[in-house]
């Protein structure tokens, strides 16, 4: 053993030689509720490939922001399809660089110790033993604006908004942790976070929300203009692995039927 650590960074001294890849990083955009995920997906990727995979996360509306101001992002893995659409329209993208990656999914989460019901129909008919129900902002957190399709279809939305008791996180990782802190009892937020054994510890039950109550929440990415290469391209390639969709899918996230485009 002693002799094999000796001789480890001549050997991947020796892999560096012999591969295009070496010493190559990636920068990614990654929406807020695709981190976890994405942290698991690097570790694999970096295992496979000798290229270093730099995460920026934040709510997908600031990193569409901060690519139109000209952000150093290679690939921008979004929290729903807008944004990539409008980059495309803006010139942005390299040609055929938009990719669906995964399709978002709901649930509703109480705080530890809550005994409230998670049916929304109990809650609509007696709302007095809530002090806050938590979401993503609808007006820029895609988790949040399909939260709030949820709400308006129980006919809750304007009823818990009107009595002060709806409370919006910037995006739906603020919103999880309005919940996880005992902040409001309840939550709408990404399936991904529940299934998270770290994240999943520090809120009480969930329950799946029917997707047919909001639209298909499509997690799209693009690569940016003059971004491809070769590094982008093992990058895409892992993406639509069976490794990777087996990861995707255990993270509590749809699988698009669309592969991944051969860019």
């Amino acid at each position: 053993m002693f002799y094999l650590r000796r001789f480890l960074p001549f050997l991947a001294l020796l892999f560096c030689f012999n591969s295009s890849f070496c010493g190559e990083r990636l920068t990614l955009g990654v929406s807020s509720n695709f981190l976890a995920t994405m942290k698991i997906l690097k570790k694999q990727f970096e295992k496979t490939y000798p290229i270093r995979l730099s995460l920026v996360s934040g709510p997908t509306g600031l990193l569409y922001a901060q690519i139109k101001r000209g952000s150093p992002i290679d690939v921008f893995l979004s929290a729903d399809e807008k944004r990539p659409r409008l980059l495309e329209a803006d010139g942005l993208i390299h040609p055929n660089g938009l990719f669906n990656y995964a399709i978002g999914q709901l649930v509703i989460v109480r705080k530890k110790g809550s005994t409230l019901s998670l049916n929304l129909n109990e809650l609509k008919k007696d709302s007095s033993g809530l002090r806050f129900f938590a979401i993503a902002n609808p007006k820029t957190a895609p988790f949040g604006k399909a939260g709030a399709e949820v709400l308006k279809n129980y006919g809750l939305f304007e009823e818990l908004q009107s009595k002060g008791k709806l409370v919006q996180g910037e995006n739906i990782g603020k919103a999880f942790q309005y919940v996880s802190m005992g902040h409001a009892d309840l939550g709408i937020v990404s399936r991904s976070f529940v299934l998270d054994g770290r994240m999943g510890s520090r809120v009480g039950s969930f329950a799946e929300v029917n997707p047919t109550l909001y639209k298909p929440i499509k997690q799209f990415g693009v690569v940016l203009k003059g971004k491809m290469r070769k590094e982008v391209e093992a990058f895409l390639n892992f993406l639509k692995s069976n490794k990777a969709k087996f990861i995707i899918s255990g993270m509590g996230y749809g699988l698009p039927k669309v592969k991944v485009s051969q860019l």
